[in-house]
Formats: structure tokens, sequence, C-alpha cells
């Protein structure tokens, strides 16, 4: 169960940075490396 919501998850990530990469003319690699290194860096955990 868990990995579905995982693969659920990153699908919609995927479909957010490819509409915004579309609609804004940004480079869609350079738009999910920014996303990542984001995330990775995030201090706070969103679960809690």
């Amino acid at each position: 169960m868990q990995w579905r919501r995982c693969r659920e998850a990153t699908e919609a990530v995927q479909a957010a940075i490819t509409a915004h990469a579309d609609e804004t003319g940004a480079n869609r690699y350079e738009l999910e490396q920014l996303v990542k290194t984001t995330v990775c860096h995030a201090e706070e955990d969103p679960t809690e």
C-alpha cells in the first residue's frame, strides 16, 4: 500500500512539473532539479 501512495505522489509531482514548464516555458529538467533540491534540503518534516 505504501508503494502505491508513493507512486501516486510521484505521478502528481511529475504532472505538476510538466504543466508548470509548459505554461511558463521553463526548462522541465531544470525545474525538476530545483524541486528535488528544495525537497532534499527542507528542514521541516511535512508529515508532522
